[in-house]
């Protein structure tokens, strides 16, 4: 079976590296990363580009799993191809819509991210996603 890991937001396909090591090896893992696109705008545009990327791979048929951001891709690409899913993994992601608050959070986000760019954002960011000792 073919299984692409998409990753989370501020992060890097990568992040799957030690994870691989731990499943099953009779599966074939493809780890996309979309860190550096510049051209997708919406959650929608960038599982177009998941779907040109099995095109591009010749893969049919797939598990998707999505982490975080990788997560909401995952939900849109189930929509617009649910003929080349076999199944469907959200990993810290939700199916269901964001409330007021979180998207309130997220326009702040994309706000901030428009006047500092990606690299003050990802300073501040990254620490906040750890548990401190």
């Amino acid at each position: 079976m073919n299984i692409v890991l998409l990753h989370g937001f501020a992060e890097r396909a990568t992040v799957w590296n030690d994870f691989i090591k731990l499943l099953p090896t009779e599966h074939t893992y493809h780890c996309f990363d979309y860190a550096n696109l510049t051209f997708c705008q919406t959650i929608e545009e960038y599982a177009d580009w998941v779907n040109s990327e099995l095109e591009e791979r010749s893969i049919n048929k797939v598990l998707l799993i999505g982490h975080s951001m990788g997560g909401y891709i995952s939900m849109a690409f189930s929509k617009k191809y649910p003929e080349k899913l076999v199944g469907l993994g959200l990993f810290h992601s939700t199916a269901f819509a964001d409330s007021d608050e979180k998207k309130v959070a997220r326009f702040k986000t994309v706000e901030f991210i428009n006047k500092y760019g990606t690299s003050v954002f990802v300073e501040d960011f990254l620490p906040n996603m750890y548990h401190r000792d």
